[in-house]
């Protein structure tokens, strides 16, 4: 097996390659590529309904004709159907409480810091309408408004809560394909999240 690293990955002009699985049979061709955490996408098609993601740790051998991967296709199918997940932990600093994410690296499966930005990207990708979940797993809503600059998002009023919720980034515990997953329960929402901080600007929000 090749050493994985960003040169072999990419020495072919990565995006547009063709990407086959441990038999031989090509599965897709890449989209995308975090080099730095170590994963690359493969567009949705004909054997797959989603996108997806294969980390570098996958790939057997680099050629000219395309990525070889030591996974097949039935693996891909069912085990790299969703983007790596993003944790977020709440941690003192001079600046007072912040957000830190973490994803799995591609590389080795170690976990690797990001900053808030990713966790913002992540965001702005699913867009609003992104499903919110309490820590008990329950719908508590959806995504309205995101203001990136400040990190705090607008949960819309509905059938839950006559109000819109506005929760910061501190209150997520991760995210992934299905939505926002937050650390607080619905009734702490309810009464804790009721009132839209003064520095929030939710004109600068991305639709």
């Amino acid at each position: 097996m090749e050493e994985i690293n960003v040169e072999n990955v990419g020495s072919q002009g990565a995006y547009g390659i063709a990407v086959y699985d441990a038999s031989g049979e090509k599965i897709g061709t890449v989209q995308q590529v975090d080099y730095i955490n170590g994963w690359f996408q493969t567009e949705k098609g004909a054997l797959f309904l989603r996108d997806r993601y294969i980390p570098f740790s996958a790939v057997d051998r680099v050629r000219p004709s395309g990525i070889y991967l030591t996974a097949t296709k039935d693996y891909v199918k069912d085990m790299c159907d969703q983007p790596p997940c993003v944790n977020v932990d709440v941690v003192a600093g001079p600046a007072g409480v912040a957000s830190v994410g973490t994803v799995s690296s591609g590389y080795d499966g170690s976990r690797v810091v990001v900053d808030n930005s990713t966790i913002s990207q992540a965001i702005d990708r699913l867009a609003n309408g992104l499903k919110v979940y309490d820590s008990n797993g329950e719908t508590a809503g959806r995504v309205d408004r995101y203001d990136p600059a400040s990190g705090w998002i607008a949960v819309e009023k509905g059938a839950l809560f006559p109000n819109d919720l506005f929760v910061p980034l501190t209150a997520i515990e991760y995210l992934d394909y299905d939505g926002v997953h937050l650390r607080v329960t619905k009734d702490v929402l309810k009464f804790a999240f009721v009132v839209k901080p003064a520095t929030v600007n939710f004109a600068t929000t991305t639709d």
